[in-house]
């Protein structure tokens, strides 16, 4: 199973565009906010469009319980579900099982970024824990993507462009001499290669994801036994 991409159609500020880029990490918009523990939900800003309810999120069950496992330490268990629902906010429509699974998804993806950063050989100097250390790493790749994105030829990005202009419905040819309209469509193009990468860091690291473990708490938490278990590759 791969991540559902959306492609945006109008001309968001160019910092939430790269947002887009990796979902997985947490929210990079025009104002970042505040990271949350996962005790406390971080505080919302005035004017911020109305997101899922992160409470909701929450799964009932054995801390323990492993959601998904990979190579090189990739693990996430309930525990660590729960404490990080608040990172990645969700559009305020979206029912409950599907916002769970997508937040499950984003934290994996987090993961694995946080794998190819320790295979890079990423500095975490400062981080005093497990998840301070990966969060140090993923933002590293991401940074390092975005690096990637803004370097793209001008040229390149206005024959990506010409050739899909199904991605970008708003925007003429003529649009691209504007600075900020010609970036937007550099960090499309960025977002496709992003996503396969990040597809095929999963593939690398061999990721399972107990969906049916997954399912269960969503359905009947106190029936669950771990070795009930449906397999997914991402």
């Amino acid at each position: 199973m791969r991540l559902s991409s959306r492609i945006v159609a109008a001309r968001p500020c160019v910092p939430v565009l790269v947002a887009t880029l990796a979902p997985l990490l947490m929210v990079i918009a025009c104002g970042e906010p505040e990271q949350s523990t996962g005790s406390t939900p971080p505080r919302m800003v005035a004017g911020q469009p109305r997101t899922f309810p992160a409470e909701a999120l929450r799964l009932s069950g054995r801390d323990d319980l492993v959601l998904a496992e990979g190579n090189h330490g990739i693990q996430l268990n309930l525990a660590e579900y729960n404490a990080r629902v608040y990172e990645s906010p969700l559009p305020a429509d979206m029912d409950t099982v599907t916002a769970q699974w997508e937040t499950l998804q984003r934290l994996v993806y987090h993961k694995v970024a946080a794998a190819e950063g320790r295979l890079r050989g990423y500095g975490t100097q400062g981080a005093t824990t497990t998840l301070e250390e990966e969060i140090m790493l993923a933002r590293q790749v991401l940074q390092a993507g975005m690096v990637d994105a803004q370097n793209v030829g001008d040229a390149q990005a206005r024959e990506y462009h010409r050739l899909h202009r199904e991605q970008f419905p708003e925007i003429s040819p003529e649009d691209l001499d504007e600075p900020t309209t010609l970036m937007h469509v550099k960090f499309s193009m960025h977002n496709v290669a992003w996503r396969e990468r990040l597809n095929e860091w999963l593939d690398r690291e061999e990721v399972i994801v107990h969906r049916g473990r997954f399912e269960k708490l969503q359905q009947a938490p106190s029936s669950l036994d771990s070795s009930e278990s449906k397999e997914n590759r991402l």
